[in-house]
């Protein structure tokens, strides 16, 4: 039973590790495309 819990609780944190690391990843990603849009709105002006 104990083990079953263990399980569990190391899925779940490493689960939640994965998360946190996709988030920082979109958040790079989002910080590009952003640096993209403001480059490109002064090549346009």
């Amino acid at each position: 039973m104990a083990d079953s819990i263990e399980f569990r609780m190391n899925f779940i944190v490493e689960q939640q590790a994965q998360f946190a690391v996709d988030i920082q990843h979109l958040k790079e990603r989002q910080a590009e495309a952003q640096r993209m849009i403001e480059a490109n709105g002064n090549m346009i002006r």
